[in-house]
């Protein structure tokens, strides 16, 4: 997760415990929503009390208030910001024990189930994980 700002950062949010600023717009994900459920592990883990603006139905839907100036900060995954030129990321410290771990599960249909082998195997090359980290994706778990 990664706590983002409109870049230039005009709220001057510069940690976690900003957001308990009353001047302080935030915006989360709601807690249905994996990226919610981090977001709230996270500020319980910091010790930080948060109100969320709106609980969004998506990272995207964060993602797009940010970038409107709707709000001054939200928690989103890191490559969300890394992809998004308008975003700057707020650096944590001390940086976050909590990180989200994606499956890579290929189902029993057989339409399509060639190409998802294709797929799998080559997300496991090193050119696969080479795009894969350009993206802000860690490597595969042991």
């Amino acid at each position: 997760l990664a706590l983002a700002v409109p870049r230039g950062n005009p709220a001057d949010v510069q940690s976690l415990a900003d957001l308990t600023r009353p001047d302080i717009v935030t915006l989360l994900c709601g807690p249905e929503v994996p990226a919610g459920r981090a977001a709230r592990a996270l500020l319980r883990e910091a010790g930080v009390v948060v109100t969320s603006a709106s609980d969004e139905p998506s990272v995207q839907a964060v993602v797009t208030r940010l970038v409107l100036g709707e709000v001054d900060a939200g928690l989103v995954y890191a490559t969300d910001v890394r992809r998004t030129p308008e975003l700057v990321e707020v650096p944590l410290e001390p940086a976050p024990p909590l990180s989200i771990d994606y499956s890579l599960v290929l189902l029993g249909e057989e339409r399509g189930r060639a190409t998802a082998l294709r797929f799998a195997a080559f997300v496991s090359t090193p050119e696969g994980q080479r795009i894969l980290a350009r993206h802000g994706f860690g490597g595969p778990l042991p």
